[in-house]
């Protein structure tokens, strides 16, 4: 494959099996979009109308499958809100797309399956898309291992009947002719000619059968040429029709995308206007306490003293740092802290990402896109957008508003003690367990990764980066169990 040429993909993916569906009478559906330029590739899933399952029952994967080969390579695990919609983008190397040398031509299907939680159940197909636009089986794919095991044994099986039928054949051949060269002893040469005469006979009576067969074959391969040809124009036909209305309904998912992406401007726009709205009432009623406690109005807003270089030091090493009588208003600082936060919170959904959760913790989906990556009001979001103006920059480092942007979200958390108050407020932003997606390499606080399946961690997987920051005095702290990302 031309290393240099670009290509793109774009597959419908279709209603396969049932029971999937997020809404009655409303099918799953979503489309796949497939790039290749200079060696690299870039694959993108998205999906809707699917079933949320609270009990996380069900995880639903992309695949991509090649039937010619019995090949398949997954995607990605979809994160799937209480809409059911859902994304997956996943990079790859076009000419060794699962590290056994496979390239891209060698695949044909797209299936988004869904994984039931529960060991030993079978799994379902809600979409499947065809790349080729040629509908194939494929399901058998996923079986090939168990497959080759049975074809193993059966042809055993089989070896050993045929060399049982050889034997027996070899005694009763041997058995013939002792008793023909018996017979030919004791007949007179009268007897003998006689029954070479015989099976002279017979064998011409063989012959003519033979040619009668043989004649009556090359009809049946006839017939049989004409109604292949026949198949075969008429499937010409269908593919046609089915080529038409396959670009029909591109065109009018085309049209529908278009449409949800306007509704969802306006919505987010609408959803901007209440929290605007919602910031000046907030403000106008607590105007006095936060010009009293300026201090810990600069902390809600994410930033931190930068006296004599003080910052770097502190921030980096992740230690709390004392400020001029810090409890002397603690009490109405942190009820203020956290009514702002709770107000705030109406406006995005509650989710589950994770299958197994973190103990006593609550979790919140904040959207984001070009428009809306730096307009969020949540608390102490400085340690996450703003970070990037006190830590170096280098190309082989990961920050957060680009693991943000990529990955189009990041979540937002509560921790509460036994008392049930607020302990800890955390920022998940979403990357792979790698160095390279780990954001600013750790500097910052971003030391622990949970993955989004209950497993053991392994590289590449896919979760969340997590900072810690202290309810009470705002300070980012380093949680006991830091994990240390693969390069």
């Amino acid at each position: 494959m031309d290393r240099k040429k670009f290509r793109r993909y774009f597959i419908i993916l279709g209603h396969e099996d049932k029971g999937f569906e997020n809404k009655e009478g409303k099918l799953p559906k979503g489309y796949t979009k497939i790039e290749t330029r200079n060696g690299k590739g870039v694959l993108s899933h998205y999906i809707e109308n699917m079933k949320y399952f609270e009990d996380a029952k069900y995880m639903y994967k992309g695949y991509l499958i090649g039937t010619k080969d019995n090949i398949y390579v997954e995607n990605g695990t979809f994160i799937i809100d209480q809409y059911g919609k859902g994304e997956v983008t996943w990079k790859f190397d076009p000419e060794n797309m699962d590290g056994k040398g496979h390239s891209i031509e060698d695949f044909n299907v797209i299936a988004i399956m869904a994984k039931p939680r529960e060991h030993g159940k079978e799994g379902s197909t809600p979409l499947v898309g065809f790349i080729d636009k040629k509908k194939v089986a494929f399901k058998h794919v996923m079986e090939e291992k168990d497959q080759k095991i049975l074809s193993n044994v059966e042809n055993l099986e089989a070896t050993k009947s045929i060399e049982k039928e050889k034997e027996e054949i070899k005694e009763e051949k041997m058995e013939q002719d002792i008793k023909q060269e018996d017979r030919y002893t004791q007949n007179t040469e009268k007897e003998l000619f006689v029954e070479i005469q015989e099976k002279k006979e017979a064998e011409i009576e063989r012959e003519e059968i033979k040619k009668e067969q043989d004649q009556d074959q090359e009809q049946k391969q006839e017939q049989e040429s004409y109604k292949e040809n026949e198949k075969i124009r008429k499937e010409e036909i269908d593919n046609k029709e089915v080529v038409k209305e396959e670009a029909k309904k591109e065109k009018n998912l085309q049209e529908e995308k278009k449409e949800v992406e306007q509704k969802d401007l306006q919505e987010e726009k609408e959803m901007e206007e209440k929290i605007t709205e919602s910031e000046e009432v907030y403000n106008k009623e607590n105007k006095q306490r936060i010009e009293e406690y300026s201090y810990h109005q600069r902390i809600i807003n994410g930033f931190r003293r930068y006296e004599e270089n003080e910052y770097a030091q502190e921030y980096t090493s992740m230690k709390s740092y004392d400020c001029k009588n810090p409890y002397e208003y603690y009490h109405q600082y942190f009820k203020m802290v956290g009514g702002y936060v709770d107000n705030i919170l109406k406006y995005y959904p509650s989710v589950e990402p994770f299958e197994k959760n973190m103990k006593n913790c609550a979790w919140w989906k904040i959207d984001c896109n070009q428009q809306t990556l730096y307009r969020n009001f949540i608390p102490f979001y400085g340690y996450v957008n703003y970070m990037y103006s006190y830590i170096p920059y280098t190309p082989y480092t990961s920050v957060c508003p680009s693991s943000i942007y990529k990955y189009r979200h990041y979540i937002f958390g509560m921790m509460k003690d036994q008392k049930g108050e607020v302990e800890y407020y955390l920022y998940g932003v979403p990357g792979r367990f790698i160095l390279s997606e780990q954001p600013y390499e750790g500097k910052t606080g971003f030391v622990y990764w949970h993955s989004l399946e209950d497993k053991k961690n392994e590289k590449g997987d896919y979760g969340y980066w997590i900072l810690y920051i202290d309810a009470k005095t705002g300070n980012a702290v380093v949680p006991s169990n830091k994990t240390i990302p693969p390069r």
